[in-house]
């Protein structure tokens, strides 16, 4: 039998052990209100499952104004942050 679109890209369920090694373990905040995400209100989903329309439960903020927490810095990547963009972006204006 022919393959549809469909079955070729169906997304397969991740097992628990993929979700832990793929999935960020640390805590999720969100930006507006500073409410912490508790996977346990939310049936054991983490927050990169929520979907498309989830929204702060204290707040109403959309999922996008969630930050990842790294200590006690919220939203920190460790790139050089926008030191470089913004040098090199100045540079071409030259």
């Amino acid at each position: 039998p022919r393959a549809t679109k469909t079955t070729l890209f169906a997304a397969r369920e991740l097992s628990d052990k993929e979700k832990k090694e793929q999935y960020w373990q640390g805590e999720w905040v969100c930006a507006d209100c500073g409410y912490i995400y508790d996977r346990k209100i939310f049936g054991g989903r983490y927050f990169e499952e929520q979907t498309y329309g989830f929204k702060c439960p204290q707040c109403s903020g959309p999922r996008r104004r969630y930050a990842k927490k790294i200590g006690d810095t919220v939203g920190v990547t460790l790139d050089g942050g926008d030191g470089p963009i913004l040098f090199w972006s100045g540079l071409g204006f030259l």
